[in-house]
């Protein structure tokens, strides 16, 4: 399946000119992401805020702020996205991946949809198994899910059941894009469907929700290119989903509960509520309740996920006790991705880690997109990449989650090998086309 070339600047933005209507616009491209996310987390929520200055009946911890704050904190946010978008912009003019990176994957042989079936049905039935012998169980957090030992290991089958999930449907959409085999097809829908059900009845929405998200990503570049309005769509409708579903659950305990209220933070809700706690970051810094970090939070945070003790806070406690002032760590609240910065750096921490995350996901997309380098699996490799890392959205921290993003990422390949046969093949010519680099899996 011939789906892109690769001498072209306008598909290192996200404009496809090969097998698509002419200039079409990747939906999926991180320039398009990053764009429809700082559309629903900055600027409608400033919007709203500006309007019914929701702080001035609150008596939470954003009644500190104030107009000026919010005007400040937007101008900040807009900062980073231009930066990001002159990072992104940059790596376009840059060549290709070095050659040690000359790497492409195939399978060995055809997979049948029954051992597709097969793998994953077994995978979800471990799941159950794992869950269900779980010491945490009944435990009232769901972190505890993934704490300890016996946490690690329901962790790592829960990415084992998210890399399936990739392959799975993407070997099966590649099959119904070829020869229009309707079981194939079908198969798809019940295995997302399966996935679904498997984390929605648990706890984990999120999950569940990202799992019909990846079913239209692989959708749109196997069998037929998702429009942006189609794909702005689904986000926008997916974050009201989010929305009503936590008002659904809060509404029986809080008669007083507003749902505007509940969508931008304010009460009980921690959905849109990045350029809020972005205000308030900026407002600690000017009250004197914080340093910048210069670096140190983020250090904490990659070595807290490996296991090791580190001398600073990391830059979820630093967030929750300094800035929001809280007298223990309760929850990883996110102070947005420019927040995160700014708490390191200051301004020009925005700026460049704007431009360092631009550039990052320029680059992974032109590496496992548009070049296609590790074939059928670049898909599931790029999406998750840039979407669990913090590259394109200001949910969660990146540093913080650099170890789970690189093992969510990365553990789709070995899981490849070991289920359903594929190999790593080093290709040997240097100046070889990427088209050849596309692994069509013929």
């Amino acid at each position: 399946m011939k789906i892109f070339t690769r001498n072209s600047k306008l598909q290192s933005y996200g404009v496809k000119t090969e097998a698509f209507p002419p200039a079409h616009i990747d939906a999926f491209s991180p320039i398009l992401l990053v764009s429809v996310f700082f559309i629903i987390e900055f600027v409608i929520p400033y919007g709203y805020l500006v309007i019914n200055k929701p702080w001035e009946r609150s008596s939470s911890y954003v009644s500190i702020i104030s107009i000026a704050d919010l005007n400040w904190a937007f101008g900040v946010a807009v900062a980073f996205f231009l930066s990001w978008c002159t990072g992104y912009a940059h790596g376009s003019t840059l060549k290709s991946a070095p050659y040690f990176l000359n790497y492409k994957i195939e399978r060995t042989q055809a997979i049948k949809t029954s051992r597709i079936i097969v793998v994953v049905i077994s995978a979800i039935v471990i799941y159950y198994s794992l869950y269900f012998i779980h010491p945490a169980r009944s435990a009232s957090s769901r972190m505890e899910l993934t704490s300890g030992v016996f946490g690690s290991i329901f962790f790592l089958w829960i990415s084992v059941l998210f890399a399936l999930l990739w392959i799975s449907c993407s070997e099966l959409l590649q099959k119904f894009a070829r020869s229009k085999s309707k079981f194939a097809l079908l198969s798809a829908l019940i295995i997302v469907s399966i996935v679904v059900l498997a984390f929605f009845p648990l706890g984990g929405r999120g999950r569940a929700l990202v799992s019909v998200l990846y079913f239209f990503v692989i959708w749109h570049y196997l069998v037929s290119p998702l429009s942006v309005r189609t794909v702005w769509t689904v986000f926008f409708v997916g974050n009201l989903v989010v929305v009503l579903i936590a008002y659904i659950q809060l509404a029986p305990t809080h008669k007083d509960l507003d749902i505007l209220d509940l969508a931008f933070g304010l009460q009980h809700g921690r959905n849109f509520d990045r350029l809020l706690n972005l205000a308030v970051t900026l407002r600690a810094f000017e009250l004197d309740y914080t340093r910048f970090h210069y670096g140190s939070a983020f250090v904490a945070d990659i070595l807290g996920d490996l296991g090791i003790r580190f001398s600073h806070k990391d830059s979820r406690v630093m967030y929750m006790t300094e800035v929001l002032r809280m007298p223990s760590f309760l929850a990883g609240f996110p102070p947005s991705r420019p927040g995160e910065f700014y708490m390191a750096f200051g301004l020009p921490g925005v700026l460049g880690g704007g431009y360092l995350l631009g550039l990052v996901a320029q680059r992974v997309y032109r590496y496992l997109i548009i070049e296609r380098r590790l074939g059928i699996l670049s898909i599931g490799v790029y999406f998750t990449f840039v979407f669990t890392g913090g590259f394109v959205q200001q949910t969660g921290y990146v540093f913080n989650k650099a170890v789970l993003t690189t093992f969510s990422t990365l553990i789709i390949i070995p899981v490849a090998i070991l289920f359903f046969g594929y190999r790593i093949k080093r290709v040997r010519k240097k100046n070889q086309s990427a088209n050849n680099l596309q692994d069509t899996n013929s």
